[in-house]
């Protein structure tokens, strides 16, 4: 995936900069960015292994990086329909989010598909499949940070839970808009707890079997998943790495054991 820097300066621009009460603890995200440069995103290869455990069963290694990897948000903002029909690709963390923006209303989900699926044969039988996705230590974007840990000021309106859904149809990234967002299946969703920290909130979710698998055996209809608040209501906030973080260990990772 080729990296567009100016994909990170106008989604900071325009979701969280200028905004007074998402930012009263925190510098404003636009004073920060003179200190990003490209250098900041990730150019190494992608990651894609599989290791032959020995009992007939194989254990696959997805850990994309910006070449390959698909991860993208699309923004809604009360009173500005043209964010709506903006793509903000390339841009190293990921940000869902339930905010204000001087006042408006301000949604952003996030939309992860490991392509690499394809690799795995379809007719696998999938054991287990693993989600990981690792937080960050500070934001560009959300300057806030995750909205619920112990003693934050945003605690007071509700938990920061997210869910994850599958997708039901065909996006690109480079084009991918809250205008033309696909839908989400009629599935149950996966959750994702609230986080408890402020920064580095990490999750490991052992119950995305059935999407992957579905993944797998149908490789053309690998729409990846859809990651929002399970609230879409202010003052809620989480925020992890994409495959363009300039570290490799902290982009999003999947780990499948088939046989």
């Amino acid at each position: 995936m080729k990296i567009s820097f100016n994909a990170l300066i106008i989604l900071v621009l325009i979701v969280f900069a200028g905004c007074s009460k998402e930012a009263s603890s925190n510098t404003s995200s636009a004073n920060h960015l003179s200190t990003v440069n490209k250098t900041d995103l990730a150019t190494s290869n992608s990651t894609f292994s599989v290791t032959d455990n020995g009992d007939g069963t194989f254990t696959a290694t997805l850990q994309p990086d910006s070449s390959n990897g698909e991860d993208v948000h699309v923004y809604k903002r009360e009173g500005s329909p043209e964010i709506a029909n903006t793509n903000f690709n390339d841009v190293p963390e990921l940000d869902i989010s339930a905010w204000t923006v001087n006042g408006a209303p301000a949604t952003l989900r996030v939309y992860l598909r490991f392509a690499d699926l394809s690799e795995i044969p379809s007719t696998a039988k999938v054991l287990s499949a693993t989600l990981y996705l690792y937080g960050v230590s500070n934001s560009l974007v959300s300057p806030q940070g995750n909205s619920n840990y112990p003693g934050s000021p945003y605690n007071v309106y509700g938990s920061n839970r997210c869910i994850i859904e599958s997708v039901k149809g065909p996006w690109e990234q480079a084009t991918l808009t809250w205008n033309t967002q696909p839908g989400v299946a009629d599935t149950a969703h996966i959750s994702i707890p609230h986080s408890t920290t402020q920064w580095n909130y990490d999750v490991v979710l052992n119950n995305v079997r059935a999407i992957a698998a579905k993944d797998i055996k149908y490789p053309d209809k690998n729409y990846g998943i859809r990651i929002s608040m399970a609230t879409e209501s202010y003052y809620r906030n989480m925020v992890f790495s994409s495959s363009e973080a300039s570290d490799p260990a902290l982009r999003p990772k999947l780990v499948v054991v088939y046989q």
